[in-house]
This record gives structure tokens, sequence and C-alpha cells, in this order.
């Protein structure tokens, strides 16, 4: 299946987890200023350039910005989301220590909006599929180590991202009113009414079984 860290659904995802991990640090703006013109925040992208001019002519960060008293005046036409999303990343960065892995992943997903869009979206199930993939390597991770901590975790996707090593998307099983072709390797722990097996002669299964014609 497709890598799904390359695919825009995760990589929306990953960037939300690297800004919460970097709440405490402000060292880094690239990934803020990109997550802020994502869909699922509801930011205008115009406000988000005149954040970025603010923070720009102060000679300070976008999170030193989203809590500077003067912002009011940088002409922002709603400042209301801005500051209620900067709330937020600080709520997640500080459940950093409380929350496994999977618990915070599965709350930021929740409360910044991510996850209502991508329900929203014409072909939802296909990126619902990718993102359990996803989720799935957390849990596994989380699994594996208990005390496993947001940092360590993005520590060992981009350690997976420098070598190449992908999280395979999941076959996806959709319901339909159809016949189903598959292998008998894909259909180790399926259940149907009924089976038609080709070439199933005299309780021999191959291809090279040859019948005197009667």
């Amino acid at each position: 299946g497709e890598n799904v860290l390359q695919n825009g659904i995760i990589v929306r995802l990953m960037h939300l987890l690297r800004v919460v991990q970097k709440a405490r640090v402000k060292d880094e703006d690239l990934d803020l200023f990109t997550l802020l013109n994502y869909e699922f925040t509801k930011i205008r992208p115009l406000d988000v350039l005149k954040l970025s001019r603010f923070a720009s002519n102060h000679k300070i960060n976008f999170f030193e910005a989203l809590s500077h008293k003067d912002l009011n005046t940088c002409g922002i036409e709603n400042l209301e989301p801005l500051q209620s999303f900067y709330e937020k990343v600080i709520s997640w960065n500080e459940s950093c220590s409380t929350c496994t892995v999977s618990e915070l992943i599965e709350k930021i997903m929740e409360e910044s909006g991510y996850l209502n869009w991508v329900l929203s979206q014409p072909a939802n199930y296909e990126y619902l599929n990718k993102l359990n993939s996803f989720l799935s390597e957390v849990k596994r991770l989380n699994y594996t180590n208990r005390e496993l901590k947001l940092e360590e975790f993005l520590n060992y996707i981009d350690l997976m991202l420098a070598n190449n090593i992908s999280i395979n998307e999941e076959t996806i099983y959709v319901e339909k009113n159809a016949v189903r072709l598959m292998t008998a390797h894909k259909s180790k722990g399926l259940e149907f009414k009924y089976v038609f097996i080709p070439k199933f002669i005299d309780k021999k299964w191959s291809n090279t079984v040859s019948r005197d014609l009667i």
C-alpha cells in the first residue's frame, strides 16, 4: 500500500503535532505558519499574513506575537480564531506529560477540528483508512513503550522518513453487492456465504491438472 507518511492528510497531522511539541521552545515559525493556513483551522489566510508581518516588524516569533499585547493593532480582521488556536496548542503541550501518545494525538485531532475536516471530505473513507493506518503504528509504538512521549515519537517518524521507511496503508474493505476477487492469502480470516475456487478439480488445486474428456 501507499506510504501514508507522504500523504497530505498525514502531513497535515504531523505539522500539527510538531507545532504542539515546539510550543514551549518557540524556535521555529515555519511549521506554525504552514499549520495556520490549513483548512481545518478556519483561520483567514490574510490574517495569517498580517500576523507574520506583525511578528517580523517586532522581531519576535509567531508564538510571541500571538500573546503580544499590541496584536489587536495590526489589522487582523478576526483575532478570536488565532488566539483560540494558540491557547489550544499550549493546552495540548501541557497534556504531553499526562497523556499517552495515543491519547494525546486523538485529543488533538478532535479538539483542533482536524478529524471533523477529514470526515467532511468527499473521499473521507479513503482518508480515514490512511489515518487509521497511521494510528495503528502509533498504538503499536505506544504499546511497546508505555512511557513514549510526543518528542520521542516525532523523532522516530523523522528517522523513518530519513531512511525511507514507510508506514503502509492497510487494505480497505468496502461492502459492495458484487463478487470479490482475491488471492488465497488475502482471503485468510474472512468468511463468505459462497466461495468459488477456479481450477479446483478432484481435490487438487493447481493449474497442472488435466482430465480425460468423456
